[in-house]
């Protein structure tokens, strides 16, 4: 069973009189341990699966299957608490609380299912030492690098073991060199976890390191290769 499917998705945006349609009849699913990009110019819809993938956003017609259940049969609660247990996001521009150290924002999603604070806090030391941030625990955001700060922003995602880790490109605000450090690091954690990951980019360095690219255009699938 794929831990997500999508079967014929439309997703369509009104912006004032005009409708301007994201998704057009998207077929796509999602098997566990893959690491997956989804490309393809601005506009082209990439964003917009992925927010749906992670119950960010409705689809306005076709079917969303998450772990095999009916996305559209859950209630806001049970949204938010899939998103929770079984989502993990990373976000272009980080996303990180600016008033939160680095371990605060690592622990928030455990603490958010309700488990102590002790033991929130051991489990985000642990993720960010595996980062390579021992020395940056207490540090806010804004006395991070970029690159600091989506290490932690990765921390975060990954504290609470989701089944999905969806990324919204990942590597656009660094430069090379924490770029490739970045790739490296994801997709060490996808094979030494086993964690799936799905990537909205147009990042040649990240493409080149998938195993499956999906491209969309214009809303479509394109093509969809495995590598």
């Amino acid at each position: 069973m794929p831990l997500v499917e999508l079967r014929g998705v439309h997703k369509t945006y009104r912006l004032g009189e005009s409708r301007i349609e994201a998704l057009r009849g998207v077929d796509f699913s999602l098997e566990a341990g893959e690491f997956t990009a989804i490309w393809g110019p601005s506009g082209s819809g990439k964003t917009t699966l992925c927010n749906v993938v992670g119950l960010l956003d409705e689809a306005t017609s076709g079917e969303v299957y998450l772990q095999g259940e009916p996305a559209a049969k859950l209630s806001d609660d049970a949204r938010a608490d899939f998103r929770n247990r079984s989502l993990g996001f990373i976000f272009q521009r980080f996303n990180l609380i600016p008033v939160l150290t680095a371990v605060e924002n690592v622990m928030l999603p455990l603490q958010l299912r309700g488990v102590a604070a002790s033991e929130a806090r051991a489990s985000a030391v642990r993720g960010l030492e595996r980062l390579g941030l021992a020395g940056h625990l207490r540090h806010r955001p804004d006395k991070l690098s970029g690159g600091q700060q989506q290490r932690v922003a990765i921390a975060r995602a990954i504290v609470g073991e989701p089944a999905i880790v969806i990324a919204d490109e990942p590597t656009a605000n660094l430069d090379s060199e924490t770029a490739r450090d970045l790739i490296d690091l994801l997709h060490g954690i996808n094979r030494e976890n086993g964690t799936t990951f799905l990537i909205a980019t147009h990042d040649q360095r990240l493409l080149e390191r998938v195993e499956r690219r999906v491209l969309l255009r214009d809303g479509a699938v394109a093509s969809d290769e495995a590598r």
